[in-house]
């Protein structure tokens, strides 16, 4: 073998050159792109501040021009403050005046009692009976003229007599002798026996008086008498409470022994 032989370093040597040689051509062709597109950029830049150099004002132009005269603006007059009114204060009743603590509230009057007047007028309301006969007109005959009996007293030497405790049991014997159903020629008393209930028992008549004599009780209760006027009211009512209820057992033991219808 000669000496001018290639050896294999002298390939690798050669291979290698030819890549240098490769790359030293691409360097240099791309050299002349780049330097372009890096001027590009600085023309463009001019460009886009060129205008705003334009913009600056001549200086000869500016100094010609006047400045502009401020303008006054217009005066207000000022507004007038309101007068505050005075408030009007709700006047309040003035207290009423309080009585003095000394003295004492006065006590309320009691009522006073003439017994002589109440047990005319509550007996005559209990049993229904009087001894006048213009008391009886007066009441259409609702209450019943004991004419026998006023004759009685008048022969007895009583002019105008009161109706009382002492007369209690003659007034209710003589009007439960009434007979509805009887003739009279006495035609004064005519219209007594006929206002009389044609069908009433003489127990429905004691049951009557039963309740007017309670209703009388409860009045003399809330008249507010004295003590002692109101504890001899309610004693009188008791007797003739008794009287009731006497004639009502015997008329129960003898219907007989009084007219019934």
């Amino acid at each position: 073998m000669s000496d001018n032989a290639p050896t294999p370093q002298d390939d690798a040597d050669r291979i290698r050159l030819k890549r240098l040689a490769k790359l030293q051509g691409a360097i240099a062709s791309s050299s002349p792109a780049s330097s372009s597109a890096a001027a590009t950029p600085t023309a463009s830049t001019s460009a886009i501040a060129t205008p705003a150099a334009t913009s600056t004002p001549v200086a000869g132009h500016s100094a010609s021009i006047a400045a502009p005269h401020p303008v006054a603006s217009p005066v207000v007059a000022p507004k007038p403050k309101p007068i505050p009114r005075p408030s009007v204060l709700a006047q309040t009743p003035p207290p009423a005046p309080r009585p003095a603590s000394g003295l004492a509230a006065k006590k309320k009057a009691v009522p006073k009692l003439d017994l002589s007047a109440w047990e005319h007028e509550t007996i005559g309301g209990i049993l229904k009976v009087t001894l006048s006969r213009e008391v009886a007109e007066k009441s259409g005959y609702d209450i019943v003229w004991l004419k026998n009996l006023a004759q009685e007293l008048e022969s007895e030497g009583v002019s105008n007599p009161r109706l009382n405790m002492d007369l209690l049991d003659r007034l209710l014997i003589a009007r439960l002798e009434l007979n509805p159903q009887s003739m009279t020629d006495d035609l004064e008393y005519l219209p007594v026996l006929v206002s009389l209930p044609p069908q009433q028992t003489v127990f429905e008549y004691l049951v009557g008086c039963w309740k007017r004599l309670n209703s009388a009780k409860s009045a003399v209760m809330k008249k507010g008498y004295a003590p002692a006027d109101s504890l001899q009211a309610l004693d009188q009512l008791e007797k003739i409470r008794q009287l009731v209820i006497s004639y009502s057992g015997y008329t129960l033991q003898d219907p007989e022994m009084f007219p019934q219808p």
